[in-house]
């Protein structure tokens, strides 16, 4: 092994602080891998979760692995190093279990990366007795587990924190027996390819409250996106039923995490950082967002939390987000347009967009990111201007505040009313891009960031796809797992067509379901807020 690796490494592990700390717990070996660089990782709360919960698995010893840094990809591969884990720096194929947890589809080229640097046979067929139990999870694998089933022994479907451990016991105790994955299978969460019905797993999957399992980190580090924050997942699930989203179909209706047991997870913290973050796809329903804040605040914690909605921008709430230090605040209306917004069921209207602009350039923000959609079926520049309608006026009355806009595509995603939608072409999309550049500049002190239509493109064929995809993956990136993966729209093409043809084996909603909802929209009445301030000079 390298002098560089083992640097980097120490580096790393170095910097950890938090409640967790790597013990040799047993002789059975399970490495938690994150598709991803460390700095990525580490930024993500399932893998903390997990990574508390199976080591506290009798006879288990949990480490972790990432993708290398760019730096030092070249140091791995045939003939060079192989890839190790980050506390032992253990080569991964001495491990009994390799554990993925995947949140982001395009970290499926990731996975086939790692196992080939690590000198592993990515394809499952391809292994052979002795070679660790290759196993996946995390939001991507449950809504599709069937375009990396050729790589998979086993995929884990939902929520991992009220069985995992049970699961972990189950394989020390069955590891080697030839019935292994027969007896996995006829565990709650488990699919095992050719064995098991998706549907069905998917279906009993079992609901817990949050306080029973709090997410919550368990290692505190400066190299991630939060520098040195301990992050909180204080909603899981959502009421809002966006059309385009995955979090209410997955994780159901917004489920809370009590404010005693936040402040209480922040007071046990405190031993290493005083800066909290606050997550969820349903944060700006949570019960008093502001008190739970400025209680925070009041204890002297720096707090930041994940993107708000429009209709949670009051004053008491940006308020207490400033008294707690915030200062980027980060929206996702999706649209200024009236008209996309209803076919997105995103349960907005024009004085929710309007009262809330208002009260933050009230405030001290000094950013604001804004994020849309694009590629919507029916959109016009017309759709566009509005959010140059909508943003100009304040823009010139706020020379303090920078603005972001954050675009990117419209993607049908598994188990929501989109799921059999074609992604917008690409044509459309550059005439929407070429409006955009040509417009939003006159909002003022603006930066806008645009997506690569080639990389929808290939997290499309990744989400929705079957076992082609995986093949498709593994035959393109073997080879030379450092070259770039590229996705030849030929193939892109004639796969979905042939799997809209015969149906997305991931599917659990009928056909008449999906041609019903497409036909109206889902119906969402919003709440009634309060009037736009009289003084504002928008044109509607």
């Amino acid at each position: 092994m390298s002098y560089e690796i083992e640097k980097r490494h120490r580096y790393y592990l170095d910097a950890e602080s938090g409640p967790h700390t790597f013990q040799e717990g047993g002789g059975f070996r399970v490495c938690l891998v994150y598709p991803n660089t460390y700095n990525v990782g580490m930024s993500n709360l399932g893998l903390q979760i997990n990574l508390a919960q199976v080591s506290e698995v009798a006879g288990v010893t949990v480490e972790r692995a990432f993708l290398p840094d760019a730096d030092l990809m070249n140091v791995f591969g045939p003939g060079r190093s192989s890839l190790v884990s980050l506390e032992s720096r253990r080569p991964l194929s001495q491990f009994h279990v390799i554990a993925f947890s995947i949140t982001y589809e395009m970290d499926y080229l990731n996975v086939v990366r790692i196992l080939s640097l690590a000198g592993i046979e990515p394809l499952k067929e391809q292994r052979k007795a002795g070679d660790p139990l290759v196993i996946a999870g995390g939001a991507a694998v449950t809504a599709n587990p069937f375009s990396m089933e050729a790589l998979f022994d086993l995929s884990w479907i939902g929520e991992s924190e009220a069985g995992v451990k049970g699961f972990f016991e189950a394989v020390r105790d069955g590891y080697g027996t030839p019935n292994l994955l027969d007896d996995l299978a006829r565990l709650p969460h488990v699919f095992v390819p050719g064995q098991s019905i998706y549907r069905d797993v998917y279906g009993s999957i079992q609901q817990f409250e949050l306080d029973d399992h709090p997410a919550v980190s368990r290692v505190i580090t400066p190299h991630t996106a939060f520098s040195s924050t301990a992050l909180m997942e204080v909603t899981r699930g959502c009421k809002w039923p966006c059309r385009f989203c995955i979090a209410r179909t997955l994780y159901g209706s917004a489920r809370i995490l009590k404010a005693e047991t936040i402040l209480d997870q922040a007071r046990l913290l405190r031993e290493w950082t005083d800066k909290i973050g606050l997550f969820g796809a349903g944060i700006s329903d949570y019960p008093d967002l502001a008190g739970l804040i400025s209680g925070l605040a009041g204890e002297g914690f720096t707090v930041n939390t994940s993107s708000l909605r429009f209709t949670a921008m009051s004053n008491e709430l940006i308020r207490a987000l400033e008294m707690a230090g915030q200062k980027t605040l980060t929206v996702a209306p999706e649209s200024f347009s009236l008209k996309i917004l209803k076919v997105l069921a995103k349960g907005l209207n024009d004085a929710y967009l309007h009262q809330g602009l208002e009260n933050i350039i009230e405030s001290h923000i000094e950013r604001i990111k804004v994020y849309h959609i694009i590629g919507v079926q029916g959109e016009s520049e017309e759709d566009h201007h509005k959010t140059l309608e909508y943003l100009q006026p304040y823009g010139k009355r706020s020379n303090n505040i920078q603005w972001e806009l954050g675009y990117s595509i419209l993607e049908p995603k598994p188990h929501t009313p989109f799921e059999d939608w074609d992604l917008a072409e690409k044509s459309a999309v550059e005439q929407s891009i070429k409006y955009i550049r040509k417009t939003m500049h006159r909002i003022g002190r603006v930066k806008i960031s645009y997506p690569s239509y080639a990389e929808v493109v290939t997290c499309d064929w990744l989400c929705r796809g079957d076992s082609r995809v995986g093949r498709h993956v593994v035959e393109a990136l073997q080879g030379d797992p450092h070259a770039k993966f590229r996705l030849p729209r030929r193939v892109y093409r004639q796969d979905m067509d042939e799997m809209k043809s015969q149906g997305f084996p991931w599917s659990i909603f009928s056909g008449s379901m999906r041609d019903k909802d497409q036909k109206q929209v889902i119906a969402h009445k919003a709440p009634t807020p309060r009037p736009a301030s009289p003084n504002l000079s928008i044109t509607h």
